[in-house]
């Protein structure tokens, strides 16, 4: 019953947002969300922000959270540690932004890996840059370099 009570009052919520939107937007550099830190940015600043770590030769890891993301850190605590120590951790999804609406802490724009990742290749093309692709399962990987080669040569 206190479940379906939190979730009435978060949508009610939800809907006065829609309703009567702030008209105040203060952006924050990072936010904290749900015991998740992520950055706040633009695409354009996110693939500058990666291009200086891959001109000083630093390897990273980028990492994006969903919906999906913040229901599995309550199961894997080493999960939420390796995206609270991890420099690039971007937001991914309409239910990132809604709930960053809510908390009054609004998205400057959604950075999903699939539409950041040819900006990323471009950027590594124009500087020679590499990047390292990793697969699930066997071949996935690979099949991704001769996809992403075909374009970004």
């Amino acid at each position: 019953m206190e479940t379906l009570i939190l979730k009435l009052k978060l949508f009610v919520r939800y809907i006065m947002e829609l309703i009567f939107p702030s008209t105040k937007k203060v952006f924050m550099r990072r936010i904290d969300l749900m015991g998740v830190k992520f950055l706040n940015t633009t695409m354009q600043n996110a693939i500058e922000l990666i291009k200086e770590k891959a001109k000083k030769k630093e390897k990273t890891n980028i990492y994006y959270i969903n919906a999906d993301t913040l229901n599995k850190i309550y199961s894997k605590v080493s999960f939420k540690n390796i995206l609270n120590n991890s420099l690039f951790v971007f937001p991914d999804g309409s239910g990132i932004k809604i709930a960053c609406k809510m908390i009054k802490k609004p998205l400057k724009q959604n950075l999903n890996g699939t539409d950041m990742f040819p900006f990323i290749c471009d950027m590594a093309q124009k500087n020679g840059f590499k990047i390292f692709l990793y697969g699930a399962k066997e071949g996935v990987a690979l099949e991704m370099k001769n996809r992403v080669l075909k374009e970004f040569p």
